[in-house]
């Protein structure tokens, strides 16, 4: 299988996963060390994946407390949950 195609596959299983934590609002947003540390993933791994997802709008990110937090965007829900349908 090409990298390419086991990257789009893991893409709906992040989505999936930020929708099954909760992070699917600004005000429920979690820090990439909460992510992180729920997911049980390599930080610079997930930072890498969540960027990506910034880019194409299925996630967003907010300002904290100083911390940055990140957060399904309703593009977002939507991706995740065409997974079961």
């Amino acid at each position: 299988m090409s990298k390419s195609i086991r990257h789009e596959r893991r893409i709906p299983e992040l989505l999936i996963a930020l929708n099954n934590i909760g992070a699917t609002h600004p005000s429920r947003a979690l820090s990439l060390k909460e992510i992180a540390d729920r997911l049980r993933m390599n930080i610079e791994e997930l930072e890498e994946k969540l960027n990506e997802l910034l880019k194409i709008g299925y996630i967003g990110k907010i300002k904290i407390d100083e911390k940055e937090k990140f957060f399904l965007t309703p593009v977002g829900i939507l991706v995740a949950l065409s997974v079961y349908s």
